[in-house]
């Protein structure tokens, strides 16, 4: 299948209502590079609905440094291949002015939890991420909407806002793919040298370490950061941002790991920004 490439949002409203009444349509909104991860979240939303739109649009706002926003990898014509080889439905890869021209310049708040933790680090992202999953929503109308858990944050920020502004859509949340060096696999990957990917790794390895403890019995989430912290201490290389273990619903501080919880983590490696994260007691 050849997908259908929109660049104006006339174009997607058009193919939107001409698909069959009743055939759910499921939505993989993307910045590009795409990679395995990617790949995953197509297969997902191909395995829920018949008709899968992608877009692919490097979003300005949710980047508070212009040069990580500059050097952000764009392959189109690569991406628009892999989406023809899974046999995407549509591809919406629209210009900045398409999604935010100059009339319309109101943003969606991430509130309170979007500047703890990520939000924090990057003031002001979740108010962007929100701004464009917002107008994809309203413009695409999916029933589906598809997301890696890597982004686990913005995962739960996104439920948020969908279940307040779209309650008929479902959320969907795919486990992080890896690479067989335990790396969770990112699109800003391809700019860790060799070594520094070689060092890259130890922020999983840290996550395992604490899995390996909790598995133990240790459920003092406090003591359990700590053994991430100290063992990443090791290589002064890694610039940790945090690294925490929070309520896996809702990202709320808690004060013993007997519900479902999650470590976050965010580092810098190289001079690129990595995170990762491990449910414990799913």
């Amino acid at each position: 299948m050849i997908p259908t490439l929109f660049t104006k949002s006339e174009e997607v409203r058009g193919w939107q209502q001409g698909l069959p009444k009743g055939s759910a349509l499921a939505l993989v909104p993307t910045m590009g590079a795409l990679h395995a991860g990617h790949e995953q979240l197509i297969r997902k939303a191909q395995s829920v609905a018949p008709n899968v739109a992608v877009t692919i649009f490097v979003n300005p706002l949710q980047f508070n440094d212009p040069k990580d926003l500059q050097e952000y990898p764009r392959t189109l014509k690569k991406d628009i291949e892999i989406c023809r080889r899974l046999g995407v439905t549509a591809i919406f890869a629209p210009p900045v002015d398409e999604m935010y021209p100059s009339k319309s310049n109101s943003t969606v708040s991430a509130g309170l939890l979007g500047a703890k933790y990520e939000g924090e680090h990057r003031p002001g992202h979740f108010d962007g991420v929100l701004t464009i999953v917002d107008r994809f929503f309203a413009l695409i109308k999916p029933d589906f909407a598809v997301f890696g858990k890597k982004d686990y944050q913005q995962l739960v920020l996104i439920r948020q806002m969908a279940l307040a502004r779209y309650p008929m859509l479902e959320i969907v949340g795919v486990p992080t793919v890896r690479d067989p060096d335990g790396l969770a696999i990112s699109s800003r990957n391809i700019r860790l040298s060799s070594s520094d990917r070689q060092l890259a790794t130890k922020l999983f390895e840290s996550l395992c370490l604490i899995e390996t403890q909790f598995t133990a019995g240790q459920i003092d989430p406090r003591q359990l950061e700590s053994v991430g912290r100290d063992y990443l201490s090791q290589y002064p290389q890694i610039i940790r941002d945090y690294l925490v273990c929070v309520d896996s619903a809702n990202l709320a501080e808690i004060n013993s790991v007997t519900n479902s919880a999650i470590l976050l983590l965010a580092a810098t490696v190289g001079g690129v920004r990595l995170i990762d994260n491990v449910l414990l007691n799913g």
